[in-house]
């Protein structure tokens, strides 16, 4: 991502990004969308899963955990740090123009998501 002139956002920019929005998120790799509520109280949680409501069973193979079900996040050192099915892994995110890109850390290095939409 650096190589194409994007820069990694720092605690600041991330928190004015994430904290107490819905972000509208796409795995650029499988197609697929969630909308994700990162609460002021550091809990977020999947309220929609490519445009329907999410169901407590619904397991994610993306970004979070699980649909339904919080987990705990916090920013810090310039990551979003929360769980997968809880194991912990780090969200790094880049602006790239006027797009935000994000890439996992244990993912090689990928930024395979790309927020599409934020509300608040």
């Amino acid at each position: 991502m650096l190589r194409t002139g994007a820069a990694a956002l720092g605690d600041d920019d991330l928190k004015q990004l994430v904290v107490g929005k819905n972000l509208t998120v796409r795995n650029n790799v499988t197609g697929q969308t969630s909308n994700v509520l990162f609460g002021v109280d550091g809990q977020r949680i999947i309220t929609e899963l490519d445009g329907a409501p999410a169901k407590g069973g619904d397991l994610l193979q993306v970004m979070h955990s699980v649909s339904s079900a919080s987990a705990s996040y916090e920013i810090k050192d310039g990551h979003i740090v929360t769980t997968l099915e809880g194991t912990p892994f780090e969200l790094t995110v880049y602006r790239s123009g006027d797009k935000y890109v994000a890439a996992r850390s244990n993912e090689f290095g990928y930024a395979n998501y790309e927020v599409v939409s934020i509300a608040k």
